[in-house]
């Protein structure tokens, strides 16, 4: 009877050890699969950046090389240029196991930049008459409260003091999520997803509605259509705005944070509407023409407009600003120094995103920022 005991307790002893090595070994199993996961996709990603990397040193390489180029006007930047020719929307490249897709350079100074609503001219900051009221144009042609334009200044200038329909420190402080506003330029042009440019005075819910502005402003930043291309949701169609004069664009691919005293070139806008920013009272027709003119330079042709003073002169353009001195137009140009190289690698279900901003300076070329979010979002 003893010994039949004592075999029954070494078999279960037996058992346990054995049950105890199988868990450890399963384990060790599943641990060991995890690491080889894990550095499976962290390799997979190093990868993935050592091809978007190779793809901006080759921008860089590629808008340092159109520098040097001899061109009839070699200190200017328009559609005909070597870089804006070079495109991989459609094409696709295979580096290692990964695609390189949607290679595309684009010039910043194209859009408007919205630190140049600050003039640092003077010995005090003041707002800039001029890129104020091309601003508050922009914001009627996308059907925006002009009130941005002045929460806009507000964010940005050093003081604390509210400049119009703008908001302070007071404004954003008194939120559910509070913060305080930078008051220095902005580093992103997505920075207006934080700002109130509605009146807080008489709003029994202000919370409400910074939240829903906040949103309306983030969709028209960011929604997009299939065809990549910016488009604003149904909702906005403020009664104060005739959906006849809202062009089908929005901020997202209308502004830029660079630099200020960054001017625009109006050989390389990113749309009619900046045009029509630029040139109170241009009509949506003219606007086109100009944009489809300017666009349309065959490679290695000279853009349309040699010099800033050309595009001022035009008949076109002389017209309707004939009234509005030098002083109080909106910054212009013919050359650009910030480019935005947008690429993106995929393998598999592995998609990474780079957005680089590129500055040019004669033929030598830096990084001025990067980000990896969203495709074209900086």
């Amino acid at each position: 009877m003893s010994h039949n005991r004592q075999t029954g307790i070494a078999l279960i002893t037996v058992l346990l050890i054995l049950s105890l090595a199988t868990v450890v070994a399963v384990s060790m199993t599943t641990r060991q699969q995890l690491d080889i996961r894990r550095t499976s996709n962290i390799l997979q990603i190093e990868e993935a950046y050592t091809v978007l990397f190779a793809a901006e040193e080759f921008a860089r390489a590629m808008l340092s090389y159109d520098a040097t180029q001899t061109k009839t006007l070699s200190n200017t930047d328009g559609a005909g240029d070597y870089w804006n020719d070079y495109r991989l929307e459609t094409a696709v490249k295979t580096v290692g196991n990964f695609k390189l897709i949607d290679f595309y350079i684009e010039d910043l100074q194209g859009r408007f930049n919205i630190n140049n609503l600050l003039d640092t001219s003077g010995a005090a900051q003041a707002v800039s008459r001029a890129n104020h009221a091309g601003f508050l144009n922009l914001l009627r042609r996308v059907g925006l409260p002009e009130t941005l334009a002045d929460a806009v200044y507000d964010w940005i200038d050093s003081n604390t003091d509210r400049y119009n329909d703008g908001a302070e420190d007071d404004a954003y402080s008194a939120l559910e999520k509070s913060y305080l506003t930078p008051n220095m330029p902005m580093s992103s042009a997505s920075e207006i997803n934080r700002l109130m440019e509605v009146h807080l005075s008489g709003q029994d819910d202000y919370d409400n509605v910074h939240r829903a502005r906040r949103k309306l402003i983030r969709d028209l930043l960011y929604k997009e259509d299939k065809n990549r291309s910016l488009v604003p949701p149904s909702a906005v169609s403020p009664s104060t705005v005739s959906p006849s004069t809202v062009s089908p664009v929005t901020l997202g691919n209308l502004l830029v944070a660079l630099p200020q005293g960054t001017p625009i070139n109006v050989n390389t806008v990113t749309s009619p509407v900046i045009y029509q920013m630029i040139v109170p009272g241009l009509k949506n027709q003219a606007a086109r023409d100009l944009y489809n003119t300017t666009q349309g330079v065959a490679y290695e042709q000279d853009p349309e407009f040699e010099t800033a003073l050309a595009f001022w002169t035009d008949p076109l353009i002389s017209s309707f600003m004939t009234d509005i001195p030098l002083a109080d137009r909106v910054l212009i140009s013919v050359n650009s120094h910030y480019f935005l190289l947008t690429a993106k690698a995929i393998n598999g279900d592995l998609v990474v995103y780079l957005n680089t901003i590129l500055y040019r300076d004669g033929s030598t070329v830096k990084v001025f920022r990067r980000s990896y979010g969203k495709l074209g979002e900086i």
